[in-house]
């Protein structure tokens, strides 16, 4: 299960579905609960549950001040847990790990405007396209990906080329998406997905993704736009090279 679409550069839908049906229950719920109390800002809850499914599922400029919100309510629900630790109340060691794992993010994200998506936060994915006969299907190969979906031997060829221009390739594997070819996790997570053209075995797409860690985002000096372009450039000059080329194209997404 991937919860990314990189291609898109947004939430995969299985991410959307399974996201915003929780927090519409627990939204849903929390509203029940509101209504039998006095004070209006016991509704926070449900409202913060109804702003997490604006922010995974309304487009970018709607989803940010929905964004906007959630962080603001999970930083004032980390300086809270905080200051009861700190009082005695509450373990001030479930505290501080509510308010590095939670809170810490949705502050930065306040602060310097880093997007809750890949839409903003992510650097654009470029997609290559290239057209040619000469990569076979293997009989029941979709079976390890999607019906329709295949590219076990582009993939192999993406992964050989890569691995001759002195890239670290791990392995190559099926995902729902087509095949992966994973390059490595240090400094940042670095893979090539390759699948063939919907309804067609005679064009192959490939992308180069680099996912940073989660640290990595926060303290981290590695620039994950600078990598994702350089690794971009040199999966174009490996596809470029494929057996039977009629012809080649890329674009941004």
């Amino acid at each position: 299960m991937t919860y990314v679409d990189t291609a898109r550069g947004e939430f995969s839908r299985t991410f959307k579905v399974l996201v915003a049906g929780a927090s519409l229950c627990s939204g849903l719920a929390l509203s029940l609960w509101a209504t039998q109390q006095p004070e209006l800002w016991k509704w926070l809850p449900a409202i913060f549950c109804f702003s997490v499914i604006g922010v995974v599922t309304l487009p970018g400029r709607f989803a940010r001040p929905c964004g906007y919100f959630v962080a603001s309510c999970v930083v004032a629900w980390s300086l809270w847990a905080l200051w009861l630790g700190l009082t005695g109340t509450e373990s001030i060691l479930g505290a501080l790990l509510f308010a590095g794992l939670f809170g810490m993010p949705a502050a930065r994200y306040l602060l310097f405007g880093i997007a809750p998506s890949p839409e903003s936060g992510s650097p654009a994915t470029q997609v290559h396209v290239v057209r040619t006969s000469s990569f076979e299907v293997e009989p029941g190969e979709d079976a390890q990906t999607n019906p329709g979906l295949y590219g076990r031997a582009f993939s192999k060829f993406v992964a050989e080329g890569l691995r001759a221009q002195g890239e670290p390739v791990e392995a190559v594997i099926p995902e729902d998406f087509g095949w992966c070819v994973l390059l490595g996790k240090k400094p940042a997570r670095r893979w090539v997905g390759c699948v063939s053209r919907e309804g067609s075995t005679e064009e192959w797409i490939a992308f180069a993704v680099v996912e940073q860690h989660f640290l990595g985002r926060l303290f981290g000096r590695f620039d994950a736009r600078a990598e994702q372009s350089r690794l971009s450039t040199l999966l174009g000059e490996v596809v470029r090279g494929s057996p039977g080329l009629v012809s080649y194209s890329t674009n941004e997404q």
